[in-house]
């Protein structure tokens, strides 16, 4: 009765990790059609680091494209280091691969190889603002999610809106 009762246990289990990696090829399919939607094509044979920390930069580029605000270049450089760690987190959260690689990896594209203390400060900032729950990072990561989910002009534009607040309010 034992291992009748173990092997209905393994079955549930095996159909519980089948729902779990259908649904997770969902969300990374989901992924790649937002990436789309701003210009990026993902290549099957692309790492899935690579993907979210283009996909990041790629994002953070569409936000600053429609910018209303015109900001000095310290505050560009803190709210989209901010940015830019916030959209590598989720990315790296849906491709199930490493935040610290792919956060790094988008702050580079972004900031160059020369100028590590930039993304050294998006880093440290970033870290202190999550470990006080701060609501900016909330916010960004919320409407990250949201254009991710339903990859749209009118979420897009609400994202960069959002951006728009944030280098008012840094000035």
């Amino acid at each position: 009765m034992l291992s009748w009762f173990g092997k209905k246990k393994r079955e549930e289990q095996f159909f519980v990790d089948m729902m779990r990696a259908a649904a997770e090829g969902e969300k990374i399919a989901s992924l790649k059609s937002s990436l789309a939607f701003i210009g990026v094509e993902v290549s099957d044979s692309c790492k899935d680091e690579k993907i979210a920390g283009y996909g990041a930069k790629a994002l953070l580029d569409a936000l600053a494209e429609k910018s209303q605000v015109s900001a000095s270049v310290t505050e560009v450089e803190y709210i989209d280091g901010i940015m830019l760690m916030v959209f590598s987190n989720h990315m790296a959260y849906v491709l199930q691969c490493s935040f610290e690689v792919v956060s790094t990896f988008s702050l580079i594209i972004h900031f160059g190889h020369d100028e590590p203390d930039k993304s050294a400060q998006a880093i440290a900032s970033y870290n202190a603002m999550s470990a006080a729950n701060s609501k900016v990072i909330q916010a960004v990561g919320n409407a990250c999610v949201k254009w991710c989910n339903e990859p749209s002009e009118a979420n897009l534009s609400s994202l960069a809106a959002l951006r728009d607040i944030l280098l008012q309010s840094a000035g």
